[in-house]
């Protein structure tokens, strides 16, 4: 007998019987995360994992990146906000609100229903782990909207996709068994977040496995153990794959040299930068840039650099 709680039926059964509407889907996709043109005192969030949250009650909002600008996003109840991987954002407080939100982590996803309060302070959490990676068509339905995020906005598209998803992901929770909130090796996993972090935020920077010891007070082996143990692959390789996906991000939406992007991405030689991509790709940095889906994100960048220019004459 599979066990699904009775608040996730409470929660998402509504949308999904008709009883409550579907509300608009927002995305965000962080095309240039050096973030300079963003408000830096911002405290802003990146996360190297996709969540998907949908409003239930009252207004939430957030800064996210959307073609290199910060825009500020209002969510009512219904409304659906994809956070890609490596989104940046910054999460604002102005009323009391209640969301769930799905977190796709490495070896389980984490179903979250927080209520909070004006003032920040979650008055009510409730969090439920099912301790086995999504299956293969909800991890493609991730993918879609990871593609949606990076198009010009279609509010019917975006709204269609993500119905769809929270479809599917009703469907896979409820054929798996519910498991408690705590998970075991809880401290090994809270070490191998900090990893993850510390990929994140400095994977343009000239950083080892050595490095990183020294900056999160873990010794080298213990590192290695963790990326093995939760990641599968070895420093390096999860540092490599960090660059090469941040490339991606600039080879798609910006028009910067093959070297600038090397740069940009930690890499001192662009030779080797160039080797890298074609490994983990198959194509060469110029080749994955002439794709038609990314030369489609540059076309709409173009465009909307010349009506910039356009508006200024």
């Amino acid at each position: 007998m599979h066990l699904v709680p009775d608040d996730y039926q409470n929660w998402l059964r509504p949308y999904l019987t008709g009883t409550l509407p579907w509300g608009n889907a927002h995305f965000g996709d962080d095309s240039l995360p050096d973030l300079s043109k963003a408000d830096q005192q911002l405290p802003w969030r990146s996360f190297s994992i996709p969540r998907v949250l949908l409003l239930l009650s009252g207004k939430h909002q957030f800064v996210v990146m959307r073609h290199g600008e910060a825009h500020r996003v209002e969510l009512r109840p219904g409304d659906t906000f994809y956070f890609r991987p490596n989104l940046h954002e910054h999460e604002l407080f102005e009323s009391d609100c209640a969301y769930l939100c799905i977190v796709f982590l490495l070896d389980y996803v984490r179903l979250i229903w927080v209520n909070y309060g004006e003032d920040r302070f979650p008055l009510a959490r409730r969090t439920h782990h099912w301790p086995e990676q999504p299956p293969e068509h909800l991890s493609a339905q991730l993918r879609v909207l990871t593609e949606i995020s990076r198009l010009p906005a279609d509010p019917a598209l975006g709204r269609s996709a993500t119905e769809v998803f929270w479809r599917l992901t009703d469907h896979w929770l409820s054929q798996t068994d519910f498991h408690p909130v705590q998970l075991p090796h809880a401290k090994a996993r809270a070490s191998w977040i900090k990893v993850l972090h510390y990929l994140n935020d400095s994977y343009h920077l000239p950083i080892t496995r050595q490095t990183a010891a020294t900056e999160l007070h873990l010794s080298p082996n213990r590192i290695y153990v963790l990326c093995r143990e939760f990641g599968r692959k070895g420093f390096q390789q999860l540092l490599e794959e960090k660059r090469i996906e941040q490339a991606k991000n600039y080879l798609a939406n910006s028009d910067l040299k093959i070297e600038a992007v090397a740069t940009l991405c930690g890499y001192t030689s662009a030779t080797y930068f160039i080797r890298t991509f074609r490994k983990l790709t198959g194509q060469s940095p110029g080749q994955w840039r002439l794709q038609p889906a990314t030369s489609g994100s540059r076309v709409a960048l173009e465009s909307k650099r010349k009506k910039s220019v356009d508006k200024g004459l």
